[in-house]
């Protein structure tokens, strides 16, 4: 297949997605071979970023994922165990979906932090950006 129309076919995959369909359906559809097939052209559209359409399912697929977060915090927060999994897990799934978890994702600098044994207090107060004025 030419490129163009593997880009349209990628593009059409995305927009299936976007409209919830399964992947069994987009590869139905669009003639895939199998699920996998549909789920590695849709992820193949996110990574190269073809289509204006993959921003637009980002944003959806961020603010669904944003809606579980919401729900589940609350309850991580007052300790329970079951939401505070489920809260790294949509986490997790935002990293990924964002891509932040690529090697690109940061310019490979490691910032260190170092807390003096002898002022600790002080320098925690400057890691966050408050100074005494005693000192």
């Amino acid at each position: 297949m030419r490129t163009a129309q593997v880009e349209h076919r990628r593009e059409r995959a995305v927009t299936l997605a976007m409209a919830g369909h399964s992947y069994d359906h987009i590869a139905e559809t669009l003639g895939y071979a199998n699920r996998s097939g549909a789920w590695k052209a849709v992820k193949g559209a996110l990574r190269a970023r073809t289509d204006d359409a993959v921003d637009e399912y980002r944003a959806l697929e961020i603010g669904r994922l944003e809606e579980l977060l919401t729900a589940y915090y609350p309850d991580a927060m007052k300790g329970d165990l079951r939401a505070a999994e489920m809260c790294l897990k949509v986490i997790d799934a935002e990293v990924k979906l964002l891509g932040l978890d690529s090697p690109d994702a940061s310019d490979g600098k490691v910032e260190s932090i170092v807390i003096s044994a002898e002022h600790p207090i002080r320098d925690l107060k400057r890691l966050i950006g408050v100074e005494d004025e005693l000192d």
